[in-house]
């Protein structure tokens, strides 16, 4: 019965390593996401910005 116990603990706390590092790689990927959303965002702003800035130059 002991022994069951025990298993039991052990897989609990596999469990909950393996969701813990599963979060943990879903956020990195997240960030890394919007990170690069962010940065294409302002990419494409700086790109019409100065488009529409030089474009009436013109």
């Amino acid at each position: 019965m002991e022994l069951q116990k025990l298993l039991h603990l052990i897989i609990l706390i596999v469990g909950v390593i393996v969701a813990f590092v599963l979060i943990a790689f879903f956020l990195k990927v997240a960030v890394n996401l919007l990170q690069l959303a962010l940065v294409v965002a302002v990419i494409l702003a700086l790109y019409f910005g100065a488009e529409r800035l030089f474009g009436k130059g013109r």
